[in-house]
């Protein structure tokens, strides 16, 4: 295993400035979800991630 890196991507840099405000939900989902992908999470846990996230914003819907 090699050395840890200290310094971010250029892509981890804009997720990190992007996630000081967020304007709406659909944004923060979407942040998230590119940083799973720069954290390279295995496929199945981002589907389960993206599932779980449809099950709340339907529940939001049908509350308002």
């Amino acid at each position: 295993m090699g050395k840890r890196r200290i310094l971010l991507s250029e892509d981890e840099l804009r997720i990190v400035t992007k996630t000081s405000y967020v304007e709406s939900d659909e944004l923060a989902f979407k942040l998230f979800f590119e940083d799973c992908q720069l954290r390279d999470l295995r496929p199945h846990t981002l589907k389960y991630y993206r599932e779980q996230f449809n099950a709340i914003t339907r529940t939001l819907v049908t509350m308002t």
